[in-house]
């Protein structure tokens, strides 16, 4: 069962990026403004690598922050 907040943050999520499943770590970072360096250190941030880029899938993104 997911939290309460998650569907609003997936929706939110969804109206400035679009319905892609993952968005780059730039721009996830700079939705959250934060800096890339702090994003990093985060252990439970949703992340993964993708050949030589960093991608950050939305719906994790969203799970993240609800």
């Amino acid at each position: 069962m997911e939290k309460p907040l998650y569907y609003d943050q997936l929706t939110a999520l969804q109206a400035v990026f679009g319905d892609v499943p993952t968005i780059s770590r730039a721009a996830a970072c700079k939705y959250l403004k934060m800096d890339v360096r702090t994003v990093e250190r985060i252990k439970d941030f949703p992340v993964k690598r993708v050949g030589r880029q960093f991608r950050v899938p939305l719906r994790g993104l969203a799970r993240w922050l609800a």
